[in-house]
């Protein structure tokens, strides 16, 4: 028996095993279906409800009691009495009396006598009259007042992974891509690539076009080499023959804009850039203008816009960049120099990029990056050397890389 009854629970107990086995199989399998979409809904519902009952119960009783007692006394005395005096009949006719036979007289042998003709009547009347009116007046005003207010919110957080089409928080394009890809201006992770400019939603793309508005001849090898890191286009206006308008500045991204010789109108020219930077297009400023020879002109010179000011005119000589650089404007910038700089230090909000050997400031910019000051100039007849069509690259395209 004893035999027995261990083999039973040897068998109960690889039956539990196995039952058990079954239970991890079924429930606790890791699921992935693959998807790169990770959605976080969070749901907050708050319900505040304010019952406020007030009850006013305002009851008047008025009462008015009246009582009237009217009282009047008429008192009218008609007596068979004798009203005069009682005498013997010879002594009211010796008194020349009058006897008065319809009254009596109570004393034995007289008779009711009248010295001198008086009569007394008395009559009595009593009259009482009482009025009593009670007036009870009662009012009762009963106001409830029941005010019930309920707020309710509800807070619905969805955290959508790049490719919705929605530009979400953390993110400065999305243009629907699904999965999301680069190499069409908004990468994988719904970032704006470096040298495009993205807007709307879903976000559409397209590589920077850049206009060169300078008081110069065309340098169109400086400007190919520029086009070949942005891939789009460079195009050249020149700015001491005449003023691009507004609106051709509108069909550019970035304008950059340099003397050598003096501007058509500079200030006519300075108040156009500083309505274009407030459309949301980018301005680089490059070397001479803030030398006041063919200095520019006009809004864009203000502290509001231009970082720099001139504080010591210009200068000739080789300069070579001291590698400070920590923006994107310096990207992929290994080194330069110049032949020519203007002397120039910050004004109103504007900060430094880079400096050259010599302690000059060799890039500045406002703090949304759409107006640059680029103190040099890579155009060959400007003795620039090293990255310069890097650098123009970056100055252009940094406001967009960063969302600006």
């Amino acid at each position: 028996m004893k035999a027995i009854r261990r083999l039973s629970f040897a068998v109960l107990a690889m039956l539990a095993l196995a039952l058990s086995a079954c239970g991890d199989e079924g429930g606790g399998g890791d699921q992935d279906a693959g998807s790169d979409t990770d959605t976080d809904t969070d749901t907050d519902t708050d319900t505040d409800t304010d019952t406020d009952t007030d009850t006013d119960t305002d009851t008047d009783t008025d009462t008015d009691t009246d009582t009237d007692t009217d009282t009047d006394t008429d008192t009218d005395t008609d007596t068979d009495a004798c009203p005069y005096v009682c005498y013997t009949p010879a002594l009211c006719s010796l008194v020349g009396g009058t006897v008065h036979d319809e009254y009596g007289c109570t004393a034995f042998g007289t008779v009711c006598c009248d010295p001198d003709g008086s009569d007394t009547d008395t009559d009595t009347d009593t009259d009482t009259d009482t009025d009593t009116d009670t007036d009870t007046d009662t009012d009762t005003d009963t106001d409830t007042d029941t005010d019930t207010d309920t707020d309710t919110d509800t807070d619905t957080d969805t955290d959508v992974l790049c490719g919705d089409g929605n530009v979400d928080v953390g993110e400065l394009c999305d243009d629907g891509d699904s999965p999301p890809t680069a190499g069409d201006g908004c990468d994988a992770s719904c970032q704006i690539e470096r040298y495009w400019a993205c807007s709307g939603t879903p976000s559409v793309c397209h590589r920077i076009n850049i206009l060169f508005a300078v008081a110069d001849t065309d340098d169109v090898t400086y400007r190919a080499n520029i086009a070949a890191i942005t891939g789009g286009t460079v195009d050249y206006f020149s700015a001491q023959t005449g003023t691009p308008t507004l609106v051709q500045m509108q069909g550019y991204d970035c304008v950059f804009t340099r003397p050598n010789y003096t501007y058509a109108d500079p200030a006519g020219l300075g108040n156009l850039l500083a309505s274009y930077v407030d459309w949301g297009g980018t301005v680089v400023l490059g070397v001479f203008s803030t030398f006041s020879t063919w200095a520019l002109g006009g809004t864009i010179m203000t502290a509001g816009y231009n970082p720099v000011y001139n504080s010591g005119g210009n200068t000739y000589m080789t300069m070579t960049y001291a590698s400070d650089g920590t923006t994107p404007i310096h990207y992929a910038v290994s080194s330069y120099g110049v032949g020519y700089a203007d002397i120039v230090a910050l004004q109103g909000s504007g900060i430094a990029d880079g400096h050259y050997t010599d302690g000059n400031i060799a890039h500045a910019y406002r703090p949304d990056y759409k107006v640059i000051f680029s103190n040099g100039a890579g155009d060959t007849g400007l003795l620039g050397t090293g990255d310069w069509p890097r650098l123009m690259a970056n100055a252009c395209s940094t406001a967009y890389y960063l969302g600006y």
